[in-house]
């Protein structure tokens, strides 16, 4: 008997090495990540396996556009009725049968009417429309603005750009898929549509983006970056940016962003590279070295998506999406080029690391542009109430997901 105790004491100080082992090898002990580790809320009706295009606001609603077109009033914070707090996500009807959309866009015309167009493509892909959203009531059937018909003919992604001289609502738009001759068509009032001079290519664009204060405005597709120093309608069409970025072959540039507080030009692509440029596009910086998940040897290299920038208190923090791994701190955006580096976002006491966004492809953002105070944050100390940013994140097949960025605390995740 005392041979079998001796044997079940020698067992459990050799599990309990074991333990402390493994304690030693995570960046946080054992104990510690069991006790880091909390369900992550499900906040809101959205499905969780749902792909997101894109996701916009206009007044006080949201609109998400991920196969349906969903809507849902923002948040209040200091209501009393608990249920006036998270409001619901409802459907836009679609405008046909089968009809469905990827991309969605608010646009100001003039400054005092905020407008939301979506494209919508029916089933079998003859149809193809920009339609305009009733933002004050959502339930009525969407409004058809610019159309093409026949199986040559698609429009892809939508954007809304101001370039200082106009605001423009501009759509990728394809006029013979059997040779794939697709060019950007623009819109000054959302009505009428017309080709944009110097656009036409062999593959859809990406994002367009624009400076409105220097009128700079870049267009980016996979394969080629073009550029305007003088707006989107004026003077001498798009040309090739000089000098060119440098993207190695076979690599694919997916995301562009103008960040006004650090006066730049950002560009992202599928291998480990960012590139960024002064208004003028004089110059590109890009990181010598790709960026990888680790440091560890043979350690991956990150395919890039797309950009955000989010305000956390008196800074703006720029943010970049990635392919399987989450996303990336870039930096302060006031300091920050495409030489800075990247870190992770899991930081103590988040819950972002243990997070299924943390190994999720982020590939849409959006900021909410108006800050909240006391808005309720769950924690791993409960709920609190903190100042700041809402922040949404886009997955396909994962979902949409909503934090508060916050001088207040640590970034707190949960799905929508």
């Amino acid at each position: 008997m005392q041979h079998k105790k001796r044997i079940g004491y020698l067992i459990s100080a050799a599990l309990l090495a074991a333990v402390l082992a493994g304690c030693s090898q995570s960046p946080f002990g054992i104990f510690a990540s069991v006790a880091r580790e909390r369900a992550i809320l499900d906040d809101r009706n959205l499905d969780n396996e749902i792909t997101v295009g894109a996701m916009t606001k206009a007044g006080t609603k949201y609109f998400l556009a991920a196969g349906a077109l969903y809507y849902r009033d923002e948040d209040n914070p200091g209501a009393a009725d608990d249920a006036d707090k998270k409001p619901s996500w409802e459907s836009v009807p679609a405008p046909g049968t089968n009809y469905t959309t990827t991309s969605v866009v608010t646009v100001d015309f003039t400054g005092t009417d905020e407008r939301v167009f979506a494209v919508y493509a029916s089933a079998d892909g003859v149809t193809h429309r920009v339609y305009e959203i009733d933002v004050a009531d959502p339930k009525k059937t969407p409004t058809p603005r610019f159309e093409t018909t026949g199986s040559d003919f698609a429009l892809g992604e939508i954007f809304a750009l101001d370039d200082g001289l106009d605001v423009w609502l501009v759509v990728n738009h394809e006029g013979d898929a059997t040779i794939s001759d697709w060019s950007l068509y623009g819109s000054t009032d959302g009505d009428t549509f017309s080709p944009i001079s110097g656009t036409a290519a062999n593959e859809p664009y990406v994002d367009v983006v624009a400076d409105p204060v220097s009128n700079d405005v870049l267009y980016l597709r996979a394969n080629a970056v073009l550029t305007d120093v003088d707006g989107v309608a004026a003077g001498a069409d798009p040309g090739d940016a000089a000098p060119a970025p440098g993207l190695d072959s076979p690599a694919r540039f997916t995301g562009a962003h103008y960040d006004s507080v650090g006066n730049l030009f950002w560009l992202a692509d599928n291998s480990g590279h960012l590139y960024s440029a002064a208004p003028g596009f004089a110059a590109w910086t890009r990181n010598t070295t790709a960026y990888t998940t680790s440091s560890a040897d043979n350690a991956p290299v990150i395919s890039f998506t797309d950009f955000s920038a989010v305000p956390r208190g008196a800074q703006t923090v720029l943010l970049v999406g990635t392919s399987g791994y989450g996303y990336r701190v870039i930096g302060d955006a006031a300091t920050a080029t495409a030489t800075s580096g990247v870190s992770s976002p899991a930081v103590d006491g988040s819950n972002y690391e243990s997070s299924a966004l943390a190994t999720s492809t982020v590939s849409a953002w959006f900021v909410d542009p108006d800050p909240v105070t006391g808005y309720p944050v769950v924690t791993a100390d409960g709920e609190q109430s903190w100042d700041g940013s809402i922040v949404f994140a886009g997955t396909p097949k994962q979902g949409l997901w909503r934090a508060l960025s916050s001088d207040d605390g640590p970034i707190q995740w949960l799905r929508e």
